[in-house]
């Protein structure tokens, strides 16, 4: 059966498609910008009853103590680290499937599909074979999240100075946080450190060292964004 997939950039965005649009399954990033995936998803529990909400896959890029439990506290279904395999997602969801999971939430006119949150990818020094083993081997579903990724990364890139400018330590662990998750994904160690490393500040409170991290960061994008852009043309 064919499936649609969506993509949204934070818990804000989940909820206004949910109002409109028919999903019978969300991959919930647990930390995004504006509202992060437990909110969100304490937000779906509390306007859709359990016969009318989608399940929620929880995704999160480091397991901590405790992580699970939160997200299974919030509502959420299942719970997967990134970056995230295959056959792992395939197990969660027939294990949904086999649970007999209710009526999902409908829109006007809407099919069931999944929706993808704070989910993009690639990089010039990344690992194609990770990035298509990623998508299953799916060519044009990778070409498609590339070019996400290009549109995506530049406002993520901004969101990260924004929030060292400013001295907003939270922001720049979630912001980090979020491109950190696509870059490794696909393989792209070096610019999937820096992220890490800027994350690690964030979440310690030390903004002294960000801007270096956040210079190192930028150059390594730029490499990868011209890389995939000069790929497209040829």
């Amino acid at each position: 059966m064919d499936q649609r997939a969506d993509v949204a950039v934070n818990g804000h965005e989940v909820l206004r498609r949910l109002e409109r649009d028919t999903y019978d399954v969300i991959l919930m990033d647990v930390q995004m910008p504006g509202m992060d995936g437990l909110e969100a998803s304490r937000a779906v529990c509390a306007r859709w009853p359990v016969g009318r909400r989608p399940r929620i896959i929880a995704m999160t890029a480091e397991a901590m103590e405790g992580d699970r439990e939160r997200c299974l506290a919030a509502g959420m279904d299942e719970y997967l680290t990134k970056p995230v395999k295959p056959e792992e997602l395939s197990a969660a969801l027939n294990r949904l499937v086999d649970a007999r999971a209710p009526e999902p939430a409908r829109g006007p006119d809407q099919s069931g599909a999944p929706v993808v949150v704070g989910e993009t990818a690639p990089e010039a020094g990344f690992d194609f074979t990770v990035a298509l083993n990623y998508v299953g081997g799916d060519r044009v579903l990778l070409d498609e999240l590339l070019g996400i990724f290009v549109e995506e990364a530049p406002v993520r890139m901004k969101a990260i100075q924004r929030a060292i400018a400013a001295g907003e330590a939270a922001e720049l662990t979630r912001e980090a946080h979020t491109i950190k998750g696509a870059l490794k994904v696909i393989g792209a160690t070096t610019a999937a450190g820096l992220a890490q490393g800027l994350e690690a500040l964030g979440r310690d409170g030390n903004m002294s060292e960000a801007d270096k991290l956040a210079v190192a960061l930028e150059r390594e994008l730029d490499r990868l964004l011209q890389s995939l852009i000069t790929s497209k043309r040829k």
